[in-house]
């Protein structure tokens, strides 16, 4: 379930953050942050193999830390955009990686978990969010505090699945 959570909960924020990413292209967030997930999900299978789950996973904690960091400071818009982009890449690699990992487990349990989890993630994201515009901070506090999740991510990794 944690790993649903901690996969997507990066996603949905940019979601949630458009309008402070990119204030005349919210659509443009969107489709920056679907694309290039999508592409990481129809070519895995390509080249999946070539790369250790491991290796994969450690890859996506770096993207998730570049594209915290990237959204909070980039200067112009192109450059936030590449930040999302990040995330994008970063949670369509770890779907494709941690439901490919399924089959060494008891798929039922991990698949309805990871649902589960993905779900509540998009209800936790927006919180965070809604949070942080309740008290007033700006998406650059936001996003450098939400640099705990890739932490997370592979301390639970390491912890749960001892990858």
């Amino acid at each position: 379930w944690i790993l649903g959570l901690l996969n997507n909960f990066l996603w949905v924020v940019m979601n949630a953050g458009a309008g402070s990413i990119n204030e005349a292209g919210i659509a443009l967030v969107y489709l920056v942050n679907v694309v290039p997930s999508l592409t990481m999900k129809l070519t895995g299978p390509y080249w999946f193999h070539y790369v250790s789950y491991r290796c994969r996973m450690h890859v996506m904690a770096f993207l998730m830390v570049c594209c915290l960091c990237i959204v909070a400071w980039g200067r112009g818009n192109h450059i936030k955009l590449l930040g999302v982009a990040c995330c994008s890449v970063a949670a369509g690699m770890g779907e494709a990686s941690i439901l490919a990992m399924t089959s060494f487990y008891d798929a039922q349990s991990c698949l309805a978990a990871w649902s589960s989890g993905t779900g509540f993630a998009g209800i936790a994201g927006y919180l965070w969010s809604l949070t942080f515009d309740a008290i007033d901070t700006c998406f650059q506090v936001q996003l450098m505090v939400a640099l705990w999740i890739p932490a997370a991510w592979l301390l639970t990794l390491y912890g749960l699945l001892g990858i």
